[in-house]
């Protein structure tokens, strides 16, 4: 039939199976779920692929096991593989926190993602569809979403894909018809308790009898337009993430930034920077907003001194001078001090806080060696060292030598000088002699330690 030719072309051209690949798809037993199974089914042949159905029982309205029979009878007809996953999503909410439709979303995803892996499903199959697509687009729109919410849903995340994105319900329900196959009714979708509905119900019916009567289609043009507009903009925001990103040393779940090389970048490219940089510290985006990339924004324009500011999900940005410096704070618990302890000819191996796993070893030093100038492996005079040596915090108290006088300097004073933020200063882990530093990872060792003519046993520190 036509618009399964037009499914066909659509899963064609955003790549969505591969032949001999499996698809999962999910079946609620509704109209849109019902149509993606019936049409999977027909091209399943001739487009070389296996179809396979999963239901879910979210243990909320009454007739849910009515639905599951349903569609078990319906893969029966079709002679496709029925799976049955049942969750009790009203505790689920309560236990998250959620609304129940957050956490039957949630729920819905995790057993699919599940089921797939149990069955060697390469994808998994979701019946969103055209006016699924117009109403995300205004319901992002409508919360303060930018660019990347405007372009609704995509057809392709992942695994999930999504064949009836280009399918408007009126021609699902009509398809159905045609085929002669029934679907049940969910009646939660036709109240207004979710705002989900009350756009479908009341904003999007209304432009479609009032405004324009393509307005779902045309709509969802945009968004498709949008969404491809936000993937450039998101690949160019990527380079100038790596352009700008600076090593962060000790400093775990921490991203740095050079404002003067970001300052280079048009304001749509920065922000889009700063959402990616929150993307990586906070799964699944949540909680962040247009305001919080709002608040970075002003933060980044500071040229001297420091200012801070909070985040979501215990995220900290923090500007000093033009670096700025998004990341989460460590627990007291990593803040431990590591003991290295260790004799001539000895190796060891020790897990330090923010470094990872730390080699050391002593062994005589050979004048014809090349001492290594490399950040990662560290040469000191293992003779000179007077005390136990620790992976720790700074302290009060604690210095290095800065020069071949011997001349000291106080750690307070040289993070300072070296503007090394101060959100940092007591995450750094340094390598101390009693109070005196050996090393900074990722800035200098004290100069008293270097090796020199007259030493005869080299300590290694690589990390």
């Amino acid at each position: 039939m036509e618009l399964e030719q037009r499914i066909r072309l659509y899963m064609e051209q955003n790549q969505m199976v591969s032949f001999g690949e499996t698809l999962l798809a999910g079946v609620s037993g509704g109209a849109d779920s019902t149509c993606l199974l019936v049409v999977l089914h027909a091209l399943a042949d001739q487009m070389g692929f296996k179809v396979a159905a999963v239901h879910m029982n979210h243990g909320i309205r009454p007739e849910a096991a009515e639905d599951a029979e349903y569609v078990r009878q319906l893969c029966d007809s079709l002679n496709v593989p029925f799976y049955l996953v049942q969750t009790d999503v009203p505790a689920l909410a309560a236990e998250l926190g959620l609304t129940e439709e957050e956490a039957g979303r949630k729920a819905r995803y995790e057993a699919f993602e599940k089921k797939a892996d149990e069955i060697g499903a390469a994808r998994i199959a979701i019946a969103h569809n055209r006016n699924d697509l117009a109403e995300t687009m205004l319901l992002n729109l409508f919360r303060g979403s930018g660019l990347h919410g405007a372009g609704g849903i995509r057809p392709v995340r992942g695994r999930i894909i999504r064949p009836l994105l280009d399918t408007e319900r009126q021609e699902i329900e009509t398809y159905l018809k045609e085929k002669k196959t029934a679907h049940v009714t969910d009646l939660t979708n036709l109240e207004d308790g979710h705002t989900r509905n009350r756009i479908r119900h009341h904003i999007l019916s209304y432009a479609q009898e009032e405004i324009n009567a393509q307005a779902v289609l045309h709509l969802s043009q945009a968004a498709q337009e949008i969404a491809q507009a936000d993937a450039y903009i998101r690949d160019q925001a990527f380079s100038a993430l790596k352009c700008c990103k600076l090593e962060t040393g000790a400093v775990p779940d921490t991203i740095c930034l050079d404002l003067n090389s970001l300052d280079r970048y048009p304001e749509l490219i920065i922000r889009n920077v700063f959402l990616l940089c929150l993307e990586q510290l906070i799964p699944h985006r949540k909680d962040i907003s247009a305001s919080h990339i709002l608040l970075l924004l002003k933060l980044a324009e500071g040229a001297d001194g420091s200012a801070q500011a909070s985040l979501p999900c215990g995220i900290t940005a923090e500007r000093r001078y033009r670096q700025l410096r998004i990341g989460r704070s460590q627990p007291e618990e990593k803040k431990k001090a590591v003991c290295v302890s260790i004799l001539p000819g000895e190796k060891s191996k020790v897990t330090v806080p923010g470094l990872g796993n730390v080699e050391v070893s002593v062994f005589p030093y050979q004048r014809d060696q090349i001492i290594p100038g490399n950040a990662y492996t560290k040469w000191f005079d293992y003779d000179k060292i007077q005390a136990t040596l620790v992976f720790r915090p700074r302290k009060t108290g604690d210095f290095l030598v800065i020069d071949d006088r011997n001349n000291r300097q106080s750690m307070k004073k040289y993070m300072i000088n070296e503007k090394i933020p101060a959100a940092e200063r007591d995450i750094i882990y340094v390598l101390a002699d009693g109070s005196h530093i050996l090393w900074i990872p990722g800035y200098r060792i004290s100069s008293f330690y270097k090796v020199s003519e007259s030493t005869e046993n080299i300590l290694a520190v690589n990390y």
